[in-house]
């Protein structure tokens, strides 16, 4: 039996190990895991076992209050999420735990949930790529993700493809969705037109990506009136850390205009497969519903940097930047079966590279380092 200590302060993060982290409870290794700040709903809504800073005694991250920890803990290797570039590191406990680790020869591995941001995961926040949070192994998506951070120069030795593991069951979720429970749950959003539109927000205003969610959704529900609000309607969800004035602009929009919908809670993969588009900036949403195998477009007029440019550049989803774009590839969707059928094989060779054995993969490394 192995001591395991797991940890992230990330959504996705935490999506990432957790289902490594109840693999490896269920074979008999001692887990410890540490939800922390955004991490911790996750944790809880998927019903796991986990402790926060508070719960184990932990005032902050700092180096000497982990060196103390870990020199206690003493696990044989440790498990992290990892995430999105911040202005500070100081709640990062993906990150802060990995130089720790190193200082006590204790293996680590970092599991990857989205494409890029690469090096700003592994370096200090505000530096320029000191890849000073570097584990001993970085479990990552795919052959993308892999050619991009070897061009980043990352050790080719420390990279292994495994997939995310919070992809493994999409496939199964695809097969058991029913025309039946399609329909219900179109009827429970009022959705009364031919077509439905997903938009899966995660641009926030603050973060000044040159556009937020809200000129997208403008742009959906100008669209619609172009189709017609019987021919398309849009449901609309917002990332849950997007900020409460934020929301309330958009609700307000929302509010007076018949052809949108937004959802506060909802079960992103059933409103994905009840969709006939899905439409996001950006977001790990967006990804899953392309593995599902919806017809996906992203959505980033003026954008300062594309966040989906690793599928827009190698063809594998259309890039709409413009309200009347927008309006045409909603239309090319649902009206022209052959544009639809040459999108899905556009993303084929990337949704076969997610076969749903990441969970197998990323339990095979840690196993790999401890034995």
């Amino acid at each position: 039996m192995a001591k395991i200590l797991a940890a992230s302060w990330h959504r996705g993060g935490m999506k990432a190990i957790l289902p490594a982290v109840e693999r490896l409870r269920q074979d008999g290794n001692d887990v410890r895991l540490i939800a922390h700040k955004y991490a911790e709903a996750i944790a809880q809504k998927a019903g796991a076992a986990y402790e926060t800073l508070e719960d184990i005694g932990l005032p902050d991250l700092s180096n000497a209050v982990l060196s103390r920890f870990m020199f206690d803990e003493m696990p044989d290797a440790v498990l992290t999420g990892t995430s999105a570039p911040t202005d500070s590191d100081a709640d990062a406990i993906d990150k802060r735990l990995l130089p720790v680790a190193r200082m006590f020869d204790i293996p680590s591995i970092a599991v990857l949930d989205f494409w890029g941001d690469y090096t700003e995961r592994f370096s200090t926040a505000g530096a320029v790529n000191d890849f000073f949070f570097m584990p001993d192994l970085i479990a990552v998506m795919d052959t993308y993700a892999l050619e991009a951070m070897r061009s980043l120069h990352f050790p080719s030795k420390i990279l292994r493809i495994t997939g995310n593991p919070v992809f493994d069951g999409l496939a199964d979720k695809v097969k058991t969705f029913t025309p039946e429970r399609k329909k219900q749950i179109r009827q429970e959003l009022g959705i009364v037109a031919d077509n439905m539109i997903f938009y899966a927000g995660n641009a926030f205003m603050e973060h000044q990506h040159g556009y937020w969610d809200l000129d997208n959704i403008i742009a959906l529900g100008e669209a619609c009136a172009t189709l017609s609000a019987s021919y398309a309607q849009a449901v609309v969800t917002l990332h849950p850390r997007q900020p409460d004035n934020e929301k309330r602009e958009i609700a307000r929009y929302v509010a007076g205009f018949s052809g949108l919908v937004t959802i506060a809670e909802a079960d992103e993969h059933d409103l994905a497969l009840a969709s006939d588009v899905v439409v996001t900036p950006f977001s790990t949403t967006g990804i899953e519903a392309l593995y599902m195998e919806r017809p996906v477009f992203t959505m980033q007029p003026e954008a300062k940097i594309n966040r989906m440019a690793f599928l827009t550049d190698n063809g594998i989803i259309p890039l709409a930047s413009t309200v009347v774009e927008a309006a045409s590839l909603v239309f090319k969707i649902l009206n022209i079966p052959d544009y639809k059928t040459k999108l899905l094989e556009a993303s084929a060779d990337f949704r076969a590279q997610n076969d749903g054995k990441a969970t197998d993969r990323v339990v095979e490394l840690v196993y790999s380092m401890v034995r």
